[in-house]
């Protein structure tokens, strides 16, 4: 049996990927959402947390959850590209800002290969095309290797550092 929050989830990524929430759009508030889908707020949370770790969406404390741009920022499959050489590249003048950027336990997928870290950067970034949320960045970096993140590099390019 699914869940009623991930029913709503469901719902609601289609509904962004049908245009019915356009890219900067915000989605209506919890309490909106909870009267439409006659829920308790706490579902409407964790259907939005899912979003939000699918991309699809960035929470902005006091503001609500904006619709993120998910196709127009595509990376190519051959070969890896930067954000920073994406954006110049497309001179979309993007800024960035950390979210996050603090040492985890090292997920579990890292559990499965030989090189066993138990530790993790967890570097999260939003990136902003004209001032607008556009691509949340979620990155693990294994510590060993990574032994240290200075501020800036998390700011701009981690396959430059």
């Amino acid at each position: 049996m699914t869940a009623k929050y991930e029913i709503i989830a469901n719902d609601l990524t289609e509904k962004i990927k049908h245009e019915q929430f356009l890219p900067g759009d915000f989605l209506p508030s919890e309490n909106q959402l909870s009267e439409l889908y006659g829920t308790a707020r706490e579902t409407i949370r964790k259907a939005l947390d899912s979003l939000t770790e699918l991309g699809l969406i960035q929470k902005i404390k006091g503001k609500g959850s904006v619709v993120l741009d998910i196709q127009k920022y595509t990376f190519p499959l051959s070969g890896i590209t930067s954000f920073q050489e994406l954006d110049q590249a497309l001179g979309m003048k993007a800024t960035t800002q950390v979210l996050q950027q603090k040492k985890v336990p090292a997920p579990t997928l890292f559990a499965q290969t030989k090189i066993e870290p138990t530790e993790a950067f967890f570097i999260e970034r939003l990136r902003l095309i004209a001032g607008r949320p556009a691509v949340l960045d979620q990155d693990y970096l294994l510590d060993p290797p990574i032994t240290k993140l200075p501020a800036d590099v998390a700011k701009h390019s981690l396959y430059a550092y």
